[in-house]
């Protein structure tokens, strides 16, 4: 019972709204703000948020699109033979996406998708 209560807590959605929920309690409520206020805070910080969660989300999206093109596996056969450095491997596929893409987020994300898939092989 205690491991499944806390597998829930883990999750990271469930742990975000709790951390953002004691958040509020203290560094809201107990330092004195009403609930207007904390409104009115948590509503400013929204647009940045999700600007940055929009932009996450699409470098996500375009990875999954890049690596059901074949990218994943045409990376996955160059690494396999090279004989180098694992972090030299990785910055230079990282750079490599990047160039092809002209997104450091896809570069970064299709990277990581990449190396966890020839792990995994």
């Amino acid at each position: 019972m205690i491991r499944t209560v806390l597998d829930f807590i883990g999750q990271p959605l469930v742990a975000m709204t709790l951390a953002v929920l004691a958040a509020m309690v203290t560094f809201g409520y107990a330092v004195g703000f009403t609930g207007s206020k904390i409104t009115s805070k948590l509503s400013s910080s929204l647009g940045p948020i999700a600007a940055i969660l929009l932009i996450v989300g699409a470098g996500g999206g375009f990875k999954q699109t890049l690596i059901g093109a074949g990218v994943g596996d045409a990376v996955k056969k160059w690494a396999e033979g090279a004989n180098m450095s694992v972090l030299v491997l990785g910055f230079l596929v990282a750079v490599a996406l990047r160039l092809a893409t002209g997104s450091a987020t896809v570069a970064t994300v299709t990277a990581a998708a990449s190396w966890l898939r020839w792990q995994a092989a």
